[in-house]
């Protein structure tokens, strides 16, 4: 048979594997659920808290290192790119190692996806290289230290064979923070000039600003829910009333204002994990609905040298003491349990009928293991 035929087969596996994200991310736009990601406070004193929404709770927290080289897990008929990371992470995934759902980098950026929006377009592709909508997160993890690094990293970077659209949240250390979404076929970067609040969940950004706009206290006369709704436009106006009211109560911790108002948003049955990312401390505090207590990790005691190990953590593990002890070694043994934990899960969720090989589980599974450690 002819290479092209095999290169045919290969593309068709891949985009196998990304349908079955990209149902992943469908299902989050289900019943109506609302992530919600915001950035609260002055700089440089600032948070950003995050509710993720979504039928399924388990997932792993994973310590990404420094100084791996990495080739982007994209169709194979794109340009992949190809980087060594920077900085290393603490990351928050539930599909597979190396596809975040967010988290933050040792130099405090933190970058959170806000969910998917029917109107969105990316880049055609052109001479730039490519990662999927996904590792974008880990690529500017592993690459940027500031706000301003991700926005410029437009000009080499593009997000290509994407089956889904979302937009994202970026903040660093600093206190900057942007709205990234992809419209048109071009990004569209809402910082400090445009951005009239640090506040996504689903949909447009601009449109979710417009609809504000209605409600008492930002410029119009609709009552803001006192209690969560599912409607769109309610549920932005909703969060953003929450974080203004948090914004004035100085004398609570700006940790516990972060989590008050994810306690604000919060989806029975769906708000799965509620995390908060102090960027000036270097403090990530999480809970989940199977565990609501607030455990917490220091990233600067953290060993991201590629010369030892990853580490995960079951992100509802009940933990007492040092939560960093409680990490354990990364495998292709743990990372495959996840990839057909959560293959399996969203099935049984149901509206899916798409599967994937048991040879293509083990690609994915097994994808971490083209990373090389490069010493410096």
């Amino acid at each position: 048979m002819t290479s092209h035929y095999y290169k045919a087969m290969r593309t068709i596996r891949f985009r196998l594997l990304h349908v079955i994200i990209l149902q992943v991310l469908l299902l989050l736009n289900s019943n109506l659920c609302a992530c919600t990601v915001f950035c609260l406070g002055e700089e440089p004193n600032v948070v950003v808290g995050r509710n993720y929404d979504f039928d399924i709770g388990f997932g792993v927290i994973t310590v990404n290192k420094r100084n791996l080289s990495k080739t982007a897990f994209i169709d194979p008929n794109e340009k992949a790119a190809t980087w060594t990371s920077r900085y290393g992470s603490i990351t928050f995934n539930q599909f597979a190692h190396e596809f975040p759902c967010g988290g933050m980098n040792e130099a405090g950026l933190v970058v959170e996806m806000a969910l998917m929006y029917q109107e969105g377009k990316y880049p055609e592709p052109d001479e730039r290289t490519a990662v999927t909508e996904l590792q974008w997160i880990q690529y500017q993890l592993d690459n940027c230290a500031s706000v301003k690094e991700v926005i410029e990293s437009d000009e080499h970077i593009r997000i290509g064979s994407a089956l889904t659209y979302l937009n994202y949240l970026a903040c660093d250390r600093t206190g900057d923070v942007a709205v990234i979404e992809f419209l048109g076929g071009k990004r569209v970067a809402y910082t400090k000039k445009t951005l009239k609040i640090a506040l996504i969940q689903n949909g447009l950004y601009q449109e979710s600003v417009n609809s504000l706009s209605q409600y008492r206290g930002f410029g119009g006369n609709r009552l803001v829910p006192t209690s969560l709704i599912y409607d769109t436009s309610a549920l932005f106006a909703l969060a953003a009333n929450s974080m203004k009211t948090q914004s004035k109560k100085v004398e609570l911790p700006l940790i516990r204002r972060a989590f008050n108002v994810l306690s604000d948003v919060t989806i029975p049955s769906h708000t799965q994990w509620s995390i908060v990312y102090d960027v000036n401390d270097l403090r990530i505090h999480y809970k989940t609905m199977q565990n609501p207590d607030v455990r917490t990790l220091c990233i600067e005691t953290f060993d991201f040298d590629c010369n030892t190990p990853a580490k995960v953590l079951d992100v509802n593990a009940r933990i007492t003491g040092d939560t960093k002890i409680a990490f354990q070694d990364y495998s292709y043994e743990l990372n495959k349990k996840m990839t057909d934990r959560f293959l399996n899960a969203i099935k049984q969720v149901g509206k899916y009928t798409i599967d994937i090989s048991a040879e293509d589980r083990e690609k994915l599974a097994r994808y971490p293991e083209s990373f090389k450690c490069i010493n410096q």
